[in-house]
């Protein structure tokens, strides 16, 4: 036997829902202003009054302050401990010196000019590197000597 879908419906008369057609929106008049106006300003707009401009008084002016170089802080980076800071560095120095060894033997490989291209960008990387280390920017060296392995990984993939 094949199995049969059935409905069982409820006994009695149906029940039926009227819904009832919104009635439209109630327009509020327009002023004779705003009827010709091409950009109506809203009745519940108010303007400012003006007041009166007040006298200055004598005497030289006070410059703006200029804010010191030296007060400003510093760029935010996390918080690290000496040896935290140490240990950061090291593991810059050394992806930046595997990085370089690794360009030196792709430049001597027949390259094509894309590849060429992303070997020029790794070396601008590795040079902004060493800028960012002696300005003592950990976080930024660390990030540049990163995209530079990222650009040789790729070629030495596609070699």
């Amino acid at each position: 036997m094949a199995p049969t879908n059935s409905v069982v419906l409820p006994a009695g008369p149906p029940e039926v829902l009227v819904v009832a057609k919104p009635a439209p929106p109630v327009q509020a008049e327009v002023s004779p202003r705003q009827a010709h106006a091409s950009n109506p300003v809203p009745e519940t707009v108010r303007r400012r009054e003006r007041r009166p401009i007040q006298a200055r008084k004598s005497g030289p002016l006070a410059e703006p302050a200029q804010p010191n170089v030296a007060d400003s802080p510093p760029a935010l980076e996390p918080v690290r401990s000496l040896q935290q800071q140490i240990s950061l560095e090291e593991s810059i120095l050394s992806l930046r010196s595997a990085v370089r060894v690794r360009i030196q033997r792709l430049a001597r490989q027949q390259l094509s000019s894309a590849d060429q291209k992303a070997l020029d960008d790794a070396r601008v990387f590795l040079s902004q590197t060493d800028q960012a280390i002696k300005d003592g920017n950990l976080q930024e060296s660390m990030n540049l000597v990163h995209k530079a392995d990222l650009l040789v990984a790729a070629i030495e993939r596609r070699q």
